[in-house]
């Protein structure tokens, strides 16, 4: 079971000051990729506004060899998050929800490692994971939730 969050950080990797509230869920049929294996060697949250980078993201991510989920960019967006590179199995990247803060939209992320008693493989992972959101008027900021796992 996931134990509490060991830091909440913002997209600049600061320790958040204040939490959103609000925040509404990603619905499981907005969940356009969850990955554990991907071409994103460095940690990235990105804001996908347009079908070109919403394709060059889904073959990044090894989204697989056909095209992406269909977006409907004049009204929704996909945001994007990357771990980088880890060093072993056990590591996830979630994306948990949206929320807004004043004209901002907040976007609120889940990174998962393993805690110290978990079995992994043995192999570099670089979790990735993809959702589609309302269009976003604004800033977009992503507050990112670091959760080390008990198994």
């Amino acid at each position: 079971a996931p134990t509490a969050p060991d830091t909440v950080r913002s997209a600049s990797g600061t320790a958040a000051s204040t939490q959103p509230t609000a925040m509404t869920p990603i619905a499981p049929a907005d969940r356009l990729l969850g990955a554990y294996q991907s071409m994103y060697e460095e940690p990235a949250q990105l804001v996908l506004r347009d079908r070109a980078a919403w394709e060059a993201a889904w073959r990044r991510a090894g989204g697989g060899e056909g095209a992406p989920p269909a977006v409907d960019f004049a009204r929704d967006a996909v945001v994007l998050v990357a771990m980088g590179t880890r060093p072993t199995g056990g590591y996830e990247a979630r994306l948990d929800g949206v929320s807004t803060d004043g004209a901002a939209t907040i976007v609120h992320a889940t990174f998962v490692s393993p805690g110290p008693s978990c079995m992994t493989g043995q192999a570099l992972s670089a979790p990735v994971a993809a959702a589609r959101i309302r269009r976003p008027a604004g800033e977009v900021r992503f507050v990112v939730r670091e959760l080390r796992q008990d198994c």
